[in-house]
């Protein structure tokens, strides 16, 4: 440490501020592992000060993230979130997708050690995005396992299965990599096995022809001496007749030798074609999975896109919806059941307080479910607001508006387009001990002395060519004592499941509600979401579920 300090005096004397902050972050790394984390936080600040005043902002991220790790492990939460996001401010500054991934990648995870839960979704979701972007599969799997505790945290099992579904994902492309990399290896590995064959048959053909031409030599030498031998007295003669039979002997032993070199040709030529066959046979099927690896690679980016985009819509969704708190205020006895079949839903819930201090309140269900319905619960949330704003105050008369306003937006007269919405409204007049209804096709549920009693809704939605223009009629209904009312749309109702697989119907509905109307607003959602996974069972969601409950006393 001391010849370090040195070195740092002797970088700072030449005026070497980059070596000098390097010095001062290897002299924090070496304090933080021999686990003084003191003194390693004040050597990676040091570095950190010296890399701003000259303006090295490459050294000053790598310091903000260093000195933001040591704090997150030290369980100084606070500190490594303002460390982290110095980090990500560097890194966005200088386009390092991978450091600005990173950086938020802990930050999230400090916001998670904390507790707070959907800030740490915020930054993760962000942090996930650029993950996306440049391909990093092993920042996607911490990110989406973090999003996952998050989520489950949260009491919200089923995005958290989602994100737990997406590190399956990307776990089975790991592996399909990894395959394709065996494959690589194998396929190499042929194509030596078969260079080196065809050098070894090589030198076996060039032995063979020297053998040959070195036969050939001999055969040459032994035809000389026989036309010597030819020049001989006739006494001679019966040993010229015996080097001819020798020679034809030779002959015999050459094209025997020569058929040998052909047939190890042929063995040779047969061997290198069956070698090629097969590189040949393993560069298809390489191809073969490479394009099919492409193809997955595809679809998946394209289901993370489509994924991402869906949860960013619910997250508008979700702001656009009145908050819990918001309910409790206006209605303290209330419950909201609220199960989309999708991520995203075409029913929504809205309440509001009017100009004059009554109270409206609505369950509307959109043409369709998921991503369209969802396109439709934001127009009429929207323009819900809108009518409301201009004093009006009598259910009847914000459905015609609703419709009109429905009407003009999507353009119906020109395109026949017939999509609208169902809903029940009521408006709560606390002055008067009134409640007022109107519904569209949705109806009301209310219990007065222990008794179940019902107001249907009109027979025409909001939205639609109609000969007639659209109205609707206006239920006026007093409160007195404690009243019980259930406003819904028709998912629960038209949910098929039980023992013979039908609709649970609007009498066991009422049926159900005059049970347990006599329960904490809270115990009777459970045991409506109860009732409803018990007829379910098995089967698939129909629709969007939406049911909202209030106790009202005067």
């Amino acid at each position: 440490m001391a010849q370090t300090n040195q070195e740092v005096e002797t970088a700072l004397k030449n005026k070497d501020y980059t070596l000098a902050a390097d010095l001062y972050f290897k002299m924090g790394s070496e304090a933080w592992g021999s686990g003084n984390p003191q003194k390693s936080m004040d050597l990676f600040t040091k570095g950190i000060d010296l890399s701003e005043d000259h303006k090295l902002k490459d050294r000053a991220r790598h310091g903000w993230y260093s000195l933001g790790l040591v704090q997150f492990n030290s369980s100084e939460y606070n500190d490594a979130i303002k460390s982290f996001e110095k980090s990500l401010e560097y890194a966005k500054s200088g386009n390092d997708q991978e450091a600005a991934a990173r950086s938020g990648l802990y930050i999230g995870k400090s916001y998670f050690r904390k507790g707070r839960n959907k800030r740490s979704v915020s930054t993760l979701e962000e942090a996930l995005s650029i993950a996306l972007k440049i391909n990093d599969l092993d920042l996607q799997k911490e990110c989406y396992s973090l999003l996952s505790k998050n989520h489950k945290a949260m009491g919200n099992e089923a995005k958290s299965a989602e994100y737990e579904n997406s590190i399956a994902l990307i776990n089975r492309d790991l592996e399909r990599k990894t395959e394709l990399n065996t494959m690589e290896q194998q396929i190499s590995s042929v194509k030596e096995e078969l260079q080196y064959r065809g050098r070894v048959l090589e030198k076996v053909s060039d032995s063979l022809q020297g053998e040959l031409k070195s036969r050939g030599q001999v055969l040459e030498r032994v035809s000389d001496s026989l036309k010597e031998i030819a020049e001989i007295s006739r006494e001679q003669q019966l040993k010229i007749d015996l080097l001819n039979v020798e020679k034809e002997l030779t002959d015999v032993s050459l094209k025997a030798k020569e058929a040998e070199l052909e047939n190890n040709k042929l063995v040779r030529n047969s061997l290198i074609i069956g070698l090629i066959l097969v590189g040949l046979l393993g560069v298809v099927v390489y191809k073969g999975y490479k394009d099919k690896m492409k193809a997955s690679e595809e679809i998946h980016k394209k289901q993370l896109d489509i994924e991402s985009s869906i949860n960013y819509g619910l997250r508008i969704q979700q702001a656009m919806l009145p908050s819990k708190e918001k309910i409790e205020e206006l209605l303290p006895q209330s419950f909201v059941l609220f199960k989309p079949r999708n991520v995203v839903s075409g029913d929504f819930y809205w309440i509001n307080e009017l100009y004059n201090e009554k109270i409206a309140v609505a369950a509307v269900d959109c043409t369709g479910h998921g991503v369209p319905g969802a396109f439709m619960s934001m127009i009429g949330s929207n323009a819900l607001d809108s009518i409301v704003n201009t004093y009006v105050d009598e259910p009847d008369k914000i459905l015609h508006e609703l419709h009109r306003k429905v009407f003009t937006a999507l353009k119906q007269e020109e395109t026949g387009n017939k999509d609208g919405m169902d809903m029940a409204l009521c408006v709560i007049d606390t002055d008067r001990d009134q409640l007022y209804f109107s519904g569209a096709k949705n109806h009301l549920i209310y219990i007065k002395e222990g008794e179940v009693l019902q107001i249907r809704g009109d027979k025409h939605p909001i939205g639609g060519i109609r000969k007639v223009p659209a109205s609707f009629t206006q239920h006026t209904i007093d409160l007195e004592g404690e009243m019980y009312f259930y406003m819904y749309s028709d998912g629960f109702v038209d949910q098929f499941g039980g023992p013979d697989n039908m609709k649970f119907m609007s009498k066991k509905f009422k049926s159900l509600i005059g049970e347990i109307y006599q329960l904490p607003m809270h115990e009777q959602k459970a045991k409506m979401e109860e009732a409803f996974a018990t007829w379910k069972g098995d089967h698939k969601q129909t629709d969007d579920v939406l049911v909202i409950g209030f106790k009202l006393t005067v």
